[in-house]
C-alpha cells in the first residue's frame, strides 16, 4: 500500500508541475522546433503566448532563404494537454494565413535562372523527433511559384489528419480546396515532369498538356496514404474544361 501511495504522490507532483510550468515550457519548445525545421533560413517570430489553458498562439513566423524563397505563417495555434510533454503529441494545430513564395527571377540576367527543384527548399521534419500533431487545419494557404519551369498561383484551405495505426505506422489524409472567389493559374513547362505525371496518372500525355497553361476557378487536392506511398487526387475546373488526376507522389 505504501508503494502505491508513493507512486500516486509522484504522479500527482508531476501533473502539478506540468500544470504550473509546462505551458511556458511547451511554448519554448514549440518556438525552438519551428526554428529547427528551417535550417539555414533567416527565421523570425513575432510573438508566442499562452492564449488559454490549453492553447499556445504563435504569430508572425517568417522564414527566408536567399532572395527567392519565403515562408510566412501569420498565425499558428497549438492545442496541448498536460501530458503533451511526455507523449510528444498535441491534439491539434491550426495554421492561419500562410504563404509560400518561390521566385527564381534573376534581375541581372533578366530571366528565371532556376527550375523549381533547384529553387525550393522544404522544411526539415525529423521522423521520431520533436512533437507530432494528430490533426492539422490549414486556413488560407497561398502558394506562388515563379521559376523557369513552373508558374502557379493558388490559395487553399482544408484539413490534414495525421494518425497512428494499431501497428504503429503513420497515415495521412489531407483534403484541401481552393478558396471561393480566388482563381488560380498553373503553367508547367517541364516536359519531363509532364511525361512522368501522365505515366503515373495513367492518362495520355495529350490530356496533361493543358497544364502548360491552365487557368482554374475551382480546385481540390486530396492526399492519402502512408509516407513514401502517398496518393494525390487533384481536380481543376476552368474554361478549358476539367482535370481529374490521381497519381502517387513518389517518383515525380
Amino acid at each position: 500500500m505504501r508503494r502505491e501511495i508513493i507512486i500516486f504522490a509522484v504522479i500527482l507532483a508531476v501533473v502539478l508541475t506540468v500544470g504550473l510550468y509546462g505551458r511556458s515550457l511547451i511554448t519554448g519548445i514549440a518556438v525552438s522546433e519551428i526554428k529547427n525545421i528551417f535550417p539555414g533560413y533567416d527565421v523570425s517570430i513575432g510573438s508566442a503566448e499562452i492564449r488559454n489553458a490549453d492553447m499556445i498562439a504563435i504569430n508572425g513566423i517568417n522564414a527566408k532563404k536567399g532572395k527567392g524563397l519565403y515562408y510566412r505563417i501569420e498565425g499558428l495555434e497549438i492545442k496541448f494537454s498536460p501530458l503533451s510533454l511526455f507523449t510528444k503529441k498535441v491534439p491539434k494545430i491550426t495554421v492561419k494565413n500562410s504563404y509560400l513564395d518561390v521566385n527564381s527571377w534573376n534581375k541581372k540576367l533578366q530571366t528565371w535562372d532556376k527550375k523549381l527543384k533547384d529553387a525550393i527548399d522544404y522544411p526539415v521534419f525529423r521522423p521520431g523527433q520533436g512533437f507530432m500533431a494528430k490533426s492539422i487545419t490549414v486556413l488560407n494557404f497561398n502558394l506562388t511559384l515563379d521559376t523557369a519551369d513552373w508558374k502557379l498561383n493558388t490559395e487553399v484551405s482544408g484539413n490534414i489528419e495525421i494518425r497512428k495505426t494499431p501497428a504503429g505506422e503513420t497515415e495521412i489524409d489531407a483534403d484541401l480546396s481552393t478558396v471561393p472567389g480566388n482563381a488560380g493559374k498553373i503553367a508547367i513547362s517541364d516536359e519531363a515532369f509532364l511525361k512522368r505525371l501522365a505515366e503515373n496518372a495513367k492518362q495520355p500525355l495529350a490530356a496533361i498538356e493543358d497544364l502548360k497553361n491552365f487557368d482554374f476557378t475551382e480546385g481540390t487536392f486530396q492526399i492519402s496514404g502512408k509516407p513514401g506511398s502517398l496518393l494525390l487526387h487533384v481536380t481543376l475546373k476552368g474554361l478549358k474544361g476539367k482535370k481529374d488526376l490521381t497519381f502517387p507522389l513518389r517518383g515525380l
